[in-house]
Order: structure tokens, then sequence, then C-alpha cells
């Protein structure tokens, strides 16, 4: 039986139609999997087998030819081998193509709100430097803020940091997406020794990934952001 394994520093979650969004957390790149890759990767994440884990796919799917199946599970194997995703005999592997495939109401803006945004702005500077590091170092400066960290942000607080992030994000000459925004929001809290999660994982429909900073248990969405926060999909909290 061929030994298949998956690396420790990969994080994974399974969406509602079954595929699989993996999260390399030394890289800080991601990867997404369609159904069938998925259910072959939830199985070599636990542990089975090549052949083990083939003949769970062709039970899901009975009408498509054995060899077909084993053909296109070895292609996506040895594609993840290449990628780094999984460890195998690369013998076993064959070339081949890939076969992967609690919101609260913004706040109204108001002097103070101006203030907060021009209190955000270096916070989303120093995430910005951040996020064009090794992802490793954006996860390390998360780390580093915990000891001082007393207790949560309370929600509303955590909405009107998320606010006056967003807002510094408008005047920012440069990328400031929901990576950078949501990682200065949590140095923000930091700094007042409140500890707001950070969240990175995904969004259905249109699929896409996404970083997004929770308080409570809760995601708090920013302003004008028309994702369903109930939808989110959480690979990896810090």
């Amino acid at each position: 039986m061929l030994a298949i394994e998956v690396p420790d520093h990969l994080d994974h979650r399974s969406n509602a139609h079954g595929g699989v969004v993996v999260l390399n957390r030394k890289t800080g790149q991601w990867h997404a999997l369609n159904t069938t890759a998925g259910l072959l990767w939830r199985h070599w994440s636990e542990g089975s087998g090549f052949e083990q884990s083939v003949a769970a796919v062709a039970g899901r799917h009975p009408d498509v030819p054995a060899d077909r199946l084993r053909a296109d599970a070895a292609r996506l194997l040895g594609d993840l081998v290449r990628r780094g995703l999984v460890r195998a005999d690369p013998a076993s592997c064959p070339a081949g193509e890939a076969v992967t495939m609690a919101e609260a109401p913004a706040p109204a803006r108001s002097a103070s709100g101006r203030f907060r945004a021009v209190v955000a702005f270096p916070f989303l500077v120093a995430a910005a430097l951040l996020a064009r590091a090794p992802f490793r170092a954006a996860c390390a400066a998360v780390s580093l803020t915990r000891p001082w960290c007393r207790s949560d942000v309370p929600v509303e607080r955590a909405t009107r940091i998320v606010a006056a992030v967003e807002r510094a994000a408008r005047r920012y000459p440069f990328r400031a997406a929901c990576m950078e925004q949501s990682l200065a929001a949590v140095l923000m809290a930091a700094l007042t020794g409140r500890r707001l999660t950070w969240c990175i994982g995904a969004v259905p429909d249109p699929y896409r990934f996404h970083a997004w900073v929770e308080a409570a248990g809760a995601p708090v969405v920013a302003p004008g952001d028309t994702a369903d926060p109930h939808r989110f999909l959480r690979v990896l909290a810090l």
C-alpha cells in the first residue's frame, strides 16, 4: 500500500459541497480542491492509503470505471506531491495535469470616526508590510501580541475598530484588502490590551479566499462588505 502523508503545516476545511480549501501556513498559499479531489484529500489526511482512498471514491461513483478513477487519483497525487502538499513515493506518482479543481451594523460617520481612522492608519501600514513578508511573519506578529491581551474586544468596540481600519484603507495608496485590514484591526486592538481573533478562510458563491476578525466568536464585518458572515469558512484562527 502506498503511504501518503499530509504535512503538519497544512490546514484544511471542507465546504458544504464537499470541496476542500487548503492553507499552507509556511507560504500563505491557498489551494482549492473540487468535490472528488476533496474526498481523496480527506482520506489521505486521515492516513488512508492510495488504494483504500480510490475504493472509497469508487463506492460513491459506481458508474465511473475503476481504472479511470485510479488514473485520475494518481494524477492528483502527483500534482499534490509536486506542490509540496503531500509526501509520497515520487516513483508511484506519474506525471500529469492537475485535477484540482454576529454582524453588527456599521457605525455612522463622525468626528470620532475620523480620529479613529487616523489612529488606525499606522496599524494598516504595519499590516501591509507584514502581508508582503512571508506568511509566518504575520502569524508570528499576531502571536506576539497575545501575552498582553487581557480580554476579548466587545463586539460594538470591534465594529468601531474594523470601521476605522476600513476608512483608513480608503486613504492608503497601496493594496489594503481583507488580509491587510483584518491584520491591522488585530494589531490596533492589541495596543489597548484587547484581543480580536484573526481568521483566514474562504467565502463561497463566488468562491474566494478571505481574511476577517472575530469578536465573541462571531465575524465582525466591515462596513460595505456584502458577504454573509454566516457562510465564512474558517480554516485558521489565531
